[in-house]
């Protein structure tokens, strides 16, 4: 899984080149939730993911 950095410190893909766009925020007090769009369902690393991002 290559990551590509683009300015400000994002990560293209969010951390998952085959990822192509958010389509779902959602948060609550202790994080947000990402959930990705992914054509590539039959790539190991494809499929629509959900993340979890915290604060440090």
């Amino acid at each position: 899984m290559g990551q590509k950095e683009r300015g400000g410190g994002v990560t293209a893909g969010l951390g998952n080149d085959t990822n192509y766009g958010v389509r779902t925020l959602v948060s609550d007090k202790k994080a947000l939730y990402v959930g990705t769009a992914n054509p590539m369902n039959l790539h190991p690393d494809g499929g629509w993911e959900l993340l979890q991002l915290k604060k440090d």
